[in-house]
């Protein structure tokens, strides 16, 4: 995939505070996001504001963005990065299966499995086979 634009439809609802996303992201994390994109489509980024529950991290969150579309370096992140959840790892991994096809990048590197060990570790797990987990009415769908 080789994008022209890029455009986000950016909410800020991970943030610390918003009762909707509870996902507790620092304003400064969505500078980061923000670079990482403006690698794609030649820097072309937009940034299209919408929605918004908390309005403090709403506003840093915006304005921190903004900076780094203007060419500020990102804050640094209080807290070093840990280890991503075992959900997280899975479901990341299942995205991988099914874009794997399409996208050049994911035919370059290898596959994994969550199911033993450090799924970033190659030689541990050769292979990565989507997991599926019901959650739903006690009848469950064939397909």
């Amino acid at each position: 995939f080789n994008p022209e634009l890029v455009i986000v439809s950016a909410g800020y609802d991970a943030a610390i505070g918003c009762p909707e996303g509870e996902m507790s992201l620092t304003p400064a994390f969505y500078s980061h996001l923000t670079r990482h994109l403006m690698n794609l489509a030649q820097g072309k980024v937009a940034v299209v504001l919408e929605g918004g529950y908390n309005i403090e991290a709403l506003s840093e969150g915006a304005t921190l963005t903004l900076r780094t579309l203007l060419g500020d370096p990102s804050p640094y992140l209080v807290e070093p990065m840990g280890k991503p959840s075992q959900s997280l790892q899975e479901t990341l991994l299942n995205l991988i299966y099914v874009q794997r096809p399409y996208w050049q990048c994911f035919q370059h590197q290898g596959t994994y499995s969550t199911a033993s060990g450090d799924p970033l570790d190659y030689d541990a797990n050769p292979r990565h086979l989507p997991s599926i987990q019901f959650h739903g009415r006690t009848a469950r769908p064939e397909v």
